[in-house]
């Protein structure tokens, strides 16, 4: 992962990442379409918490599925939060 002037953004561990760093989410969708067969960018799911948030107990489950028809790609998910 990268930030958009090109640092890598884990270079010092995990730990050293400054919050709020900006990522380079283009970059890093095209390094992974490389890795797949096909090299097609998948788009990323990106979520975020309220830093109010009290302490509570929150659990969230996703079930997908995705089938590819030639060019077409279709997906089937189901979400439950508890």
């Amino acid at each position: 992962m990268y930030t958009p002037d090109g640092q890598e953004i884990f270079a010092n561990g995990t730990k050293a990442v400054h919050a709020n760093t900006v990522m380079d989410l283009n970059r890093y969708q095209q390094d992974l379409a490389l890795l797949s067969p096909s090299h097609r960018i998948t788009p990323l799911t990106i979520s975020s918490v309220y830093p109010g948030f009290g302490n509570a107990y929150l659990q969230t489950w996703t079930l997908g599925l995705e089938r590819h028809f030639g060019g077409l790609v279709a997906e089937v998910a189901m979400n439950t939060a508890s």
